[in-house]
């Protein structure tokens, strides 16, 4: 045996996976911190686009609350075309989807107070006008969708491409109480979700009382102008006890995510309408959810999912996809 075979067997066993761990988990920070717009360098398309993705969304959002509020999120319109102005500024493609998407949602924002007779702050709207032209290009405005809870659900029994297609994330709620079996129903259809050597980690928390949901919902950004109206708000973690080597690191995310969307079309089948929530959140909040639901250490909070019966009419954002030969690679 050599002199390094002989070392390797009195190292403990728990110090080399410390230190295997230590080596992916600094490869993935730094990995991430790299390649991410962490930095908000906007040195790449994708970056810029990713940017005004976030902001467009937020205003598309904000045109379908159920009370939209006149004149609101001033600052992240003005981002946004200013975002847009940088895009046109670097020569990047006008052509592309996001952006155009986005330029859309700007004036859509200024026909909707325009055509609810809203005067918009002078230096705002001078301000906003000034940017638009900037942009020099002449796209369709957006609109975003509204349904009568029949027609949302008219596709429930259809074909899995109509199905599907009738999906959306939805942010208003009837006060109707979701009754628990129709839940259990739909948690047990998700739980035909493949896992990991079928090890199942997903587990899920469902929360009716008003009080507690309003506590949790202080802890995630995202739901502003519509998480008090969650009826019954779902709460996905994995059970991270299930992995065992450091390069499982990923697998709750993985698994977890998939439960979701399965989780999603089930609440969709039993005609329950819902809005994932993102849990992107710091080491402080999720330490203050871990206590307040009593959440087992072994437990990772990847998601939540706000739902309830559907009023009787609602809108929701248009969100249009990426065409699948602009995000697909065949080799």
């Amino acid at each position: 045996m050599t002199f390094i075979t002989n070392l390797k067997r009195f190292i403990p066993k728990r110090l080399k996976i410390y230190t295997k761990a230590s080596g992916i988990l600094i490869y993935d920070a730094v990995h991430f911190i790299e390649n991410s717009n962490i930095l908000q360098k906007f040195d790449t398309e994708d970056k810029l686009l990713g940017k005004i993705n976030l902001y467009y969304h937020v205003v598309e959002k904000g045109l379908t609350m159920p009370e939209t509020r006149f004149g609101f999120g001033k600052d992240t319109v003005l981002l946004l075309a200013s975002m847009c102005v940088l895009y046109v500024e670097k020569g990047y493609d006008v052509i592309n989807e996001i952006y155009q998407h986005a330029v859309s949602i700007l004036v859509e924002y200024q026909e909707f107070h325009r055509v609810n007779n809203y005067k918009l702050d002078h230096d705002f709207e001078n301000a906003l006008s000034q940017k638009l032209k900037l942009l020099d290009i002449d796209v369709s405005q957006a609109k975003q969708l509204e349904f009568t809870a029949d027609n949302y659900f008219k596709n429930v029994e259809s074909n899995f491409s109509d199905f599907s297609n009738s999906r959306y994330s939805v942010r208003n709620y009837a006060p109707e109480k979701i009754d628990t079996e129709t839940l259990i129903t739909c948690i047990r259809l998700a739980q035909k979700t493949p896992s990991s050597c079928n090890r199942q980690p997903n587990r899920v928390k469902v929360i009716n009382d008003g009080e507690t949901i309003k506590e949790v919902l202080k802890l995630q950004y995202g739901n502003r102008g519509f998480g008090h109206l969650t009826s019954s708000l779902i709460i996905l973690t994995s059970d991270i006890s299930v992995w065992q080597g450091v390069n499982d690191r990923q697998q709750s995310h993985f698994n977890s995510g998939m439960f979701a969307m399965s989780l999603l079309y089930a609440l969709h089948f039993k005609k329950i309408v819902a809005c994932p929530l993102n849990w992107s959140a710091s080491v402080t909040s999720t330490k203050k959810l871990k206590a307040l639901l009593d959440i087992p250490k072994n437990e990772l909070v990847t998601l939540m999912i706000s739902c309830g019966r559907a009023p009787e009419t609602f809108k929701v954002a248009m969100s249009p996809r990426i065409d699948p030969h602009n995000i697909t690679t065949f080799y």
